[in-house]
């Protein structure tokens, strides 16, 4: 008969109303509308990625080739398989009149572009005949961005090249622009075939080819590239399909449902402290009732039961508040959203993000609150009468402690379980462990030293002093609240002013003023007497630039090697590459030594210390490269420590000359 009794009884306390548990519900409130907001949010930016995948790619699959296009054989496999549409993209200077310039990312599409989604122009119009040539001159679009730095309409001219553009239109809506994770510049869209006049298009220069294809209905995209795989093992094409369109933007969101999943997490923690003092308040000033409960013969399970009923009622209005406010936020930012989105973000009620979200909000509030009622089940009758002015001890008996450790732990486990980079989340359920029982230890310090402390004679030191230690004193659970709620503060504090010291203090002292990249062979030695006769250059940095891509590793293909943390990213499409006879400027080699500059022999590298050590190897091992198609196998001679915070010009590879000088390349 206990249960009926106990959830009577707290129907009948709900009914004196929320006085003392404004704070506890306004803490349960907040943290779960933060979580459940994110993550609804993130929910309906993941599930419109999904949505618009092939408009984000352009295509079911996208191949794509640096520095040569596919040959005749690849073109016909690709044409075979389903539409395939071939797109040119390079990065140049648009000049306008009157000297004014700009770098732009060019990008020159064929006829049926785009496979799916459309391309639309302000003002309306036909993009394809909008970029066929007209009185002799190519059409182009341009971006609005494009237009006010070159201070040109449409209808004005550029020079892109060796080639005039008529401005045709300005772009309003480009479906795969989403695709690209990094531009340098705004969009000019031209005819590919347009391309070949402009000179750009050269043995070395730094362009790329993709490839979009549309499978016909019903295709396995798994199944297909896994045959493409087979009948081309060696081609050096980056592969991306309709599951990974925009993998830029997918890994954005999955990085800010991480922090802001965290940043709620937080709120919750510090919230719960907020539980904790709100439920010991409240039974605070129910001493007189629970005393009473047990001299009627209250037993002290049915006090427990009682009260914890009471607190989880009010934690599930709160959780109830927290998910209206958390399920409503993707749609109060939908039309925020759209204007700085490629994508349509679906919005909907999604459950999981509101479940995991009311499983903190609860986990939370019983976590906190199990310690204060079973502190007030244990403490005898009498004792609770006596309890302003003496109390007492009152610790709860082991089975309560466990349940309490249970509930944290728990709490701890569902955290890491639900975040997608675990070792982040152990590191941040670790961090927020050590600072509580930091500061519950410098709690318990300060009350041993007041205690400790010889007495003031002045009478107001003196009640500051002994309110410190007294009996019933709330010092430690203060010094556990402002402790942790300041160190966020400070946290983020220290954090946004180490990261502004880096770029506005340390960086500029030693940063490049310029970079320059896809300079061909021919014009370096141009470009340099040039960049050296402007006052004020003092010096000029320069390295050939290729791309490649690790197909090896001590002969084992790359997709059977399992790289360590941080590492997948060297195995993962391509990458630039250099070749030296000395070492790059503040190169640091730990281990091997550096070739003579008169080299000639077969192929070593230098190699960056951390990849390899990520992928389990050192001196005398090799790695296999394709570059432009052609795999080459080299030694791994000496092995280097990057500073990547430099910005001067670094590689993870470097080649021994002899290797690489014939092949195309640029410089930077």
């Amino acid at each position: 008969m206990t249960e009926p009794l106990a959830l009577r009884l707290a129907r009948r306390e709900l009914r004196t109303g929320l006085k003392g548990f404004r704070v506890f519900l306004a803490c349960i409130a907040l943290g779960v509308a933060a979580i459940a907001g994110v993550g609804s949010l993130s929910e309906a930016l993941i599930g419109g990625l999904r949505a618009d995948g092939r408009t984000l790619l352009g295509g079911d699959v996208e191949l794509r080739l640096t520095h040569r296009p596919a040959d005749a054989e690849q073109r016909a496999y690709f044409d075979q398989a389903g539409r395939t549409i071939e797109i040119v993209e390079l990065r140049s200077m648009a000049h306008a009149a009157a000297g004014r310039r700009s770098l732009v990312e060019v990008k020159g599409v064929p006829e049926g572009y785009p496979l799916y989604g459309a391309l639309r122009v302000e003002g309306g119009g036909d993009p394809a005949a909008l970029l066929a040539a007209r009185d002799g001159l190519p059409g182009a679009l341009a971006e609005a961005a494009l237009l006010a730095r070159l201070r040109v309409d449409v209808g004005d001219t550029i020079r892109l090249g060796e080639t005039t553009y008529r401005i045709a239109g300005a772009i309003a809506h480009e479906p795969d622009r989403g695709a690209d994770a990094f531009v340098l510049g705004p969009r000019l869209m031209v005819h590919a075939e347009s391309l070949a006049t402009t000179g750009l298009i050269r043995e070395g220069s730094l362009i790329r080819y993709r490839y979009r294809i549309a499978l016909p209905s019903g295709t396995p995209v798994e199944d297909w590239l896994q045959q493409l795989n087979a009948d081309f093992p060696l081609a050096a094409w980056r592969i991306r399909d309709v599951r990974n369109g925009a993998p830029g933007l997918r890994r954005f969101v999955d990085r800010m449902r991480l922090f802001l999943t965290l940043v709620g997490l937080t709120a919750l923690l510090v919230g719960g402290l907020g539980v904790a003092n709100a439920v010991k308040g409240y039974l605070d000033g129910k001493t007189g009732t629970i005393a009473t409960l047990k001299c009627l013969g209250a037993p002290a399970g049915l006090v427990f039961r009682l009260y914890l009923l009471l607190v989880m009622l009010l934690a599930g209005l709160g959780v109830a508040f927290g998910l209206a406010i958390g399920a409503l936020a993707p749609m109060a930012l939908s039309e925020l959203l759209q204007a700085y989105l490629p994508f349509n973000a679906a919005i909907g009620l999604y459950w999981r993000p509101l479940l995991l979200a009311a499983a903190f909000g609860l986990l939370t509030a019983f976590a906190f609150a199990v310690w204060p009622l079973a502190r007030a089940r244990e403490v005898p009758a009498g004792a609770l009468f006596r309890d302003v002015a003496a109390p007492s001890d009152g610790r709860p008996r082991l089975r309560f402690v466990l349940l309490t450790a249970i509930a944290l732990a728990l709490l701890a486990g569902l955290a890491i379980a639900s975040a997608e980079q675990k070792q982040f989340a152990v590191w941040f359920v670790c961090g927020a462990a050590g600072a509580m029982l930091a500061f519950l230890g410098a709690g318990h310090g300060i009350v041993a030293l007041a205690r400790r402390l010889p007495r003031p004679r002045a009478a107001l030191p003196r009640l500051a002093l002994a309110n410190l230690h007294r009996p019933g004193a709330a010092t430690v659970s203060v010094v556990l609240s402002f402790g942790l709620g300041l160190s966020v503060l400070v946290a983020v504090g220290s954090l946004e002013g180490n990261i502004s010291q880096q770029i506005t203090g340390q960086l500029p002292e030693r940063a490049p003023a310029f970079f320059f990249i896809d300079i061909l062979p021919d014009q370096v030695e141009r470009f340099s007497s040039i960049a050296l006769g402007v006052p004020g250059v003092g010096d000029i940095d320069r390295m050939p630039s290729l791309r490649s891509r690790i197909v090896k590793v001590n002969g084992v293909p790359a997709d059977q090697i399992k790289p360590g943390p941080g590492t997948a990213w060297a195995l993962r499409g391509d990458r630039a590459l250099t070749y030296a006879a000395r070492p790059p400027r503040d190169a640091v080699i730990v281990e091997g030594r550096w070739w003579l500059p008169d080299y000639a022999g077969p192929p070593i590298i230098s190699l960056d210390a951390q990849i390899a050590e990520g992928l389990g190897i050192g001196i005398g091992d090799t790695l296999t490269m394709n570059v432009l198609g052609r795999e080459i196998t080299a030694t791994i001679a000496n092995l280097r420590v990057i500073d990547w915070g430099s910005l001067g010009i670094n590689f993870v590879i470097v080649f021994a000359p002899g290797t690489l000088e014939g092949a195309p390349h640029t410089y930077i």
